[in-house]
């Protein structure tokens, strides 16, 4: 068996591993944009400037 590295992971999978962690992420931040990993991240991070200042 490989050791996990981007690109063993079967591409089916992968695209269910993903979505699945973005719905969580989305659910636990209360996150209601647009699906893009840009729009998710923009959000994750303004969450995080709000914390450490």
């Amino acid at each position: 068996m490989k050791p996990y590295a981007a690109g063993n992971m079967p591409q089916g999978l992968a695209k269910k591993a993903y979505a699945a962690l973005d719905k969580a992420v989305d659910n636990a931040y209360g996150y209601k944009g647009k699906s893009t990993d840009a729009a998710r991240v923009a959000f994750l991070f303004k969450l995080y400037q709000a914390m450490v200042m």
